[in-house]
């Protein structure tokens, strides 16, 4: 068993979820649903874990999480980052596409 990160969980029309997830790659597809496509996202070193082809037009569909980008790989959000971003999203009720 790997290590455990805080990462936030986005679903659509849901407020963001804080939550706990194994930093292993299947952890990651588990808590999504199916494969996975991983990018660096902002310049704040977070790191969006989304579906596989989810992304169309500029726009992400369906669930996806949110990590923080540390110098071995992927990490915890710090507090900072989760309220950052849990108050980006609550305020567009998750992401609705």
């Amino acid at each position: 068993m790997g290590k455990q990160i805080d990462v936030l969980v986005v679903e659509p029309g849901q407020a963001p979820c804080q939550t706990k997830v194994e930093n292993e790659l299947d952890a990651f597809e588990k808590m999504i649903g199916a494969p996975v496509d991983v990018g660096c996202c902002l310049p704040q070193r977070i790191v969006m874990v989304c579906r596989e082809n989810a992304e169309h037009g500029g726009c992400i569909a369906g669930k996806f999480l949110l990590c923080g980008l540390g110098e071995d790989g992927f990490a915890s959000l710090t507090p900072a980052q989760q309220f950052e971003f849990q108050k980006k999203y609550a305020a567009r009720g998750g992401d609705k596409t």
